[in-house]
This record gives C-alpha cells, sequence and structure tokens, in this order.
C-alpha cells in the first residue's frame, strides 16, 4: 500500500483534484513543477466529519495513483498527504494526470456500507484563541483559527485549504510545527518557496481585510488603533511588505 484510503472535499461531480493554484506548488521559470519539496494537491488520511457525504471523495488505498503522480505524507503536520508530480514535467500535463485522478475516486456515499463504517470520520477541534507564551505565534495561530472558524473568503479556497490551515494551526500550537514553517525569510531555507507559507500568508491577509472592515463599520477609534498595530506587527512578521517575498503579492498594505 502506497497510501492510506485519501480523502478529498469536492463537488458532487468530482474530487477536483485538477483545482490546481499557485499556492499549491512552485512553478519554475521554465514553467515546470518538480519532484520532491512540499507543493501539491491537498488529501486526508481522515473524513471530516462536517463534510457531506455527496460532496467527499475517497481514493481507495488499493487504488493506484495514474503514471506522473505520486502521494506523499506530509511531514509537517499529521494527516495530510500530498498529490506531487512524481517527475519533472510542465504544469500542465501535471494538470492532465491530476484531471485523469479524478476518475479514480469514489464518491463517500456510493461506498460499499462495510466501507463507510471502516472509514475513519474525525471532528475538526480548534481552540478560537492561542495559549502559547509566545506573542508571534499567538498572533499567527489566532488569525490562522479566526479564518477557519469564519470561513473568511479568501480567493479560489475551499473546503480542503481550511482544513489544510486548521491542521497548520494545530500543530503550531502543540509544537510540533515551528512558526518559522509558516514564515518567509530573505535568506537561506527561510527564503524557500514552502506550501504552508503560501497558504499562511494568503490566510492572514485575509483575516486582516476583514478584521478592517468590521473594525472601521464599528466607528469606534480605540478597536481601529489597537487593529493597526495588530496589522503592522502581523505584516512586519510575515515580511509583507518585502518586495522581494514571493507571497507578499497577496496583500497591498497595512490596515491603516
Amino acid at each position: 500500500m502506497d497510501h492510506p484510503n485519501l480523502y478529498r472535499a469536492g463537488n458532487t461531480t468530482s474530487a477536483r483534484f485538477d483545482n490546481l493554484r499557485p499556492q499549491d506548488i512552485d512553478v519554475d521559470k521554465d514553467g515546470f513543477v518538480n519532484p520532491g519539496g512540499d507543493g501539491g494537491i491537498s488529501t486526508f488520511s481522515n473524513k471530516r466529519a462536517e463534510w457531506p457525504d455527496r460532496t467527499t471523495w475517497v481514493l481507495k488505498s488499493s487504488t493506484p495513483l495514474v503514471p506522473g503522480l505520486i502521494a506523499s505524507k506530509d511531514l509537517r503536520v499529521d494527516g495530510h498527504w500530498l498529490i506531487q508530480p512524481s517527475q519533472r514535467m510542465k504544469r500542465d500535463a501535471y494538470v492532465d494526470h491530476l484531471k485523469d485522478l479524478n476518475s479514480k475516486a469514489v464518491r463517500y456515499d456510493r461506498l460499499p456500507p462495510k466501507e463507510v463504517v471502516e472509514a475513519e470520520s474525525e471532528v475538526s477541534v480548534l481552540a478560537a484563541q492561542s495559549a502559547n507564551a509566545d506573542r508571534a505565534t499567538r498572533f499567527v495561530y489566532n488569525a490562522l483559527a479566526a479564518v477557519v472558524h469564519k470561513r473568511v473568503p479568501v480567493d479560489e479556497w475551499d473546503e480542503n485549504d481550511y482544513e489544510y490551515i486548521a491542521l497548520l494551526a494545530r500543530a503550531l500550537e502543540d509544537g510540533t510545527l515551528e512558526l518559522s514553517a509558516l514564515l518567509w525569510g530573505p535568506e537561506g531555507e527561510a527564503a524557500e518557496w514552502k506550501r504552508a507559507k503560501a497558504f499562511t500568508a494568503s490566510a492572514v491577509a485575509a483575516y486582516m481585510a476583514q478584521e478592517a472592515v468590521r473594525v472601521k463599520a464599528s466607528g469606534n477609534e480605540d478597536d481601529e488603533s489597537d487593529m493597526a498595530n495588530d496589522h503592522a506587527y502581523l505584516h512586519a512578521l510575515l515580511k509583507l511588505d518585502d518586495a522581494e517575498n514571493p507571497f507578499s503579492t497577496v496583500v497591498a498594505s497595512p490596515a491603516a
């Protein structure tokens, strides 16, 4: 068995493995995606209890992937698996392989009764606020948790992305994931493209945008001042104003 049963939220007609966005995987300057690394399409080793059966899809452990793809366990967060290219290929070729993979998945409500009973269904539990002693960790966790709980709209996101962010936040809070794994830096390993960094930047930016709208609508000047300070701190922490940061394009400027 190269992979366990893998679950993915889709729609009623497809698992949408081919829903590839820029934050899913790094595409080099020649338009190629490469094997290894941590880019790919999200799947999960447990079915989320809150996902409707008719839009949840299963890639059975007995089902081989199509040629050109491999299922890799995410070493950063437990329960997350990535569908990755098994060799260097053009982005469009990767998408074609992912389209082919859609035909291999089975809709959860169409599984034989025995397999439904055996499938593990997991309820996501994510605290709204961090209890971490580190200020930076608290700020990032609280932003990620808010995005998950409030389903803050993020361009092109689906349920798989909110679940991925929930897993990142949970691992950050329990100490199995270092904060540095979610933050871009200008030098060394910190400057490398990482899927977790791309999703964290998008989530935090969306959180700040929604908070800005909410607080400004309240007309409370003290709240606006507090928000401006908090958002400036998050901008500095994620280096969202650094022109060299590949994830800086998710926001324009700090909330004022």
